[in-house]
């Protein structure tokens, strides 16, 4: 979907976050208690958003023990940067950055 609305595509895919979609319903553009964050469905079905989760998921295998439940299709882990985080060096904020391989289907 190609448009130039800004507001239709942050609506269909999330303006908090990919996946997340932001009611400022006192239309103070921060985020107060009586605001609502909510799934953008869209949003969470891109692959960008399966890729980021599979890296958060992998994150928690490393510190936590979870078994990752995304699986990868057409894509193969090469690295990850931020594993080795614990959280601690941002104050709880954990950047990752993900790359994979594309593995094409052949035949």
């Amino acid at each position: 979907m190609w448009t130039e609305n800004l507001d239709e595509v942050r609506a269909i895919f999330g303006n908090y976050t990919l996946g997340k979609y932001w009611i400022d319903a006192n239309k103070n553009g921060r985020l107060d208690s009586g605001d609502n964050i909510v799934d953008a469905p869209r949003g969470q079905n891109s692959t960008i958003y399966k890729l980021m989760m599979y890296a958060t998921e992998r994150w928690k295998q490393v510190h936590q023990g979870i078994t990752p439940t995304t699986k990868l299709m057409y894509f193969k882990e090469a690295y990850i940067a931020g594993l080795e985080n614990d959280g601690s060096k941002y104050k709880g904020a954990i950047p990752l950055v993900a790359l994979y391989e594309i593995n094409y289907p052949t035949g």
